[in-house]
């Protein structure tokens, strides 16, 4: 079976993205592509969402491929759902800069769930933002929103010592703790709380159109970041501010977690909904099996010696963590394909 990428969608820190159709024509597949070389958080990404499939908020990979490309090039595929709705951001845009409040709380309902699942798993995202929330219309003319780009994901707990003294994700969305050291001979922070302070700052942007921070230079950002206390929007109802106060409080062992924010008025009446929609809109996809093939897109047979190396993020898993740690073996697989 041959793919062709058959238009480009966009292009981040992790590779470019080309929309490409099955020769069934019944699948739309997005094709996230990356120099083998550059493709280590990439593969990561893979890794990430093979753990969390299954879930109807967060995005479905089908899996990975390997290809030659223009005859030299090796290039390594992440096969995903295909978004026709764009993104979150697109999405704040079309209503011209702000939300009802209604539609606020049942997207914030929506996040909270694909949140969950990314917390409940021991994970933390570290990069969540409009831009990382992909809009799925239904039949019933309301939208599914799911969480992607997981390619700066890491372990709960897990220190960050493969980012040094950089930031880990997007600074507009970034709580104090993770731009400072928190306590006297504590690291920067990068827990559940960081992804809990971004949705807070999604939140308001929902609501204003606006972001939460004018945006200045990297240092000026930074230093408002962690010296300003967050302003909450007033037109809003007493619901939606004590929602936002919970989520962008300064210290993070202060901030709600995603179990909380779950049951807040904000969003609880949407609970209820939420069910309906998982039964009656969750993708049959969700539950394929994860493909680890090559050459799906060459133009040639993949090199036999692609450096292609196991990336193993996670230790095996045991009953101690109650499964919340796993090793998956599609790097393995893939090797064996390569190497025979």
């Amino acid at each position: 079976m041959k793919l062709m990428k058959q238009r480009f969608l966009g292009s981040g820190s992790n590779g470019t993205v080309n929309l490409t159709v099955e020769p069934a024509g019944k699948t739309e597949i997005a094709v996230k592509s990356a120099g083998m070389e550059n493709s280590s958080s990439l593969r990561r990404e893979g890794l990430f969402l093979h753990a969390l499939r299954g879930c109807p908020y967060i995005v479905h990979c089908f899996g990975e491929d390997i290809s030659v490309e223009n005859g030299e090039h090796v290039v390594y595929n992440l096969l995903l759902e295909y978004a026709p709705g764009g993104t979150l951001h697109d999405m704040i845009e079309a209503h011209g800069g702000s939300m009802p409040e209604t539609e606020v709380a049942r997207c914030t309902y929506q996040l909270l769930r694909g949140i969950h699942r990314v917390h409940s798993l021991g994970f933390v995202h570290c990069d969540l933002k409009p831009d990382n929330v992909l809009v799925f219309p239904t039949q019933r003319g309301r939208n599914r929103l799911k969480l992607c780009n997981f390619g700066l994901a890491k372990l709960a707990g897990r220190r960050n010592d493969d980012y040094g003294d950089y930031h880990r994700g997007t600074l507009l969305y970034a709580p104090p703790e993770s731009l400072t050291r928190w306590r006297k001979r504590s690291r920067r922070s990068y827990e559940a709380p960081k992804d809990i302070w971004a949705l807070g700052c999604i939140v308001v942007e929902m609501i204003t159109g606006k972001l939460m921070w004018r945006v200045g230079n990297t240092d000026e950002l930074t230093m408002k970041i962690s010296l300003t206390k967050p302003e909450i929007p007033n037109h809003i109802s007493h619901s939606a501010k004590h929602f936002m106060k919970k989520c962008l409080e300064i210290k993070p062992r202060k901030r709600w977690t995603v179990e909380k924010l779950l049951n807040h008025p904000f969003v609880r009446g949407f609970a209820v909904l939420g069910v309906e929609e998982d039964e009656g809109f969750v993708n049959p996809n969700d539950y394929t099996p994860w493909i680890s093939g090559k050459d799906l897109f060459g133009s040639s047979p993949a090199y036999p010696e692609a450096p292609f190396r196991e990336y193993v993020l996670f230790p095996m898993k045991d009953e101690e963590d109650n499964g919340c740690r796993f090793k998956f073996p599609c790097g393995e697989d893939l090797l064996k394909q390569i190497y025979g």
